[in-house]
């Protein structure tokens, strides 16, 4: 017995069906790749991201010969994240501009990609809905 209302499992299978027709075999070697490590690279770019943000932080507060504990590194690297960079006097190192602009990227990224993994049948089925000259056969 079916436990979706309306057979949704059924259509999700059917979009599914219909997804591999139009994907070229090429790029589903790349996606299927993708689609494996997603989350552990999705991690590790964070990580790097955090990385590159107290490295950039302490370098910046020892070249400017400002007192700076760990914690205010830590907080000033975290507030990258929300998009509240506050601009620094004077020159800012590499890994700080790399991470300014790594951070909000990522952190809309993983978002974006939570609320993809949420809604992942739905979002099929209105593949399926747009997708135009073609047939649907069921039997």
């Amino acid at each position: 017995m079916d436990n979706h209302p309306s057979g949704t499992s059924e259509k999700v299978g059917a979009a599914l069906e219909m997804v591999d027709w139009v994907v070229p075999p090429a790029s589903k070697k790349v996606t299927r790749w993708f689609s494996d490590f997603k989350w552990p690279l999705t991690a590790l770019i964070w990580v790097v991201t955090v990385s590159l943000g107290c490295i950039g932080y302490t370098k910046y507060l020892l070249a400017t010969g400002q007192p700076g504990a760990f914690w205010d590194v830590c907080y000033n690297t975290l507030k990258l994240f929300n998009l509240t960079f506050v601009q620094l006097p004077g020159q800012l190192n590499t890994e700080l501009q790399i991470a300014r602009f790594l951070a909000p990227a990522i952190g809309l990224y993983t978002a974006a990609q939570g609320l993809v993994s949420l809604f992942h049948d739905q979002i099929r089925l209105l593949m399926v809905r747009s997708m135009k000259n073609h047939i649907v056969i069921v039997g």
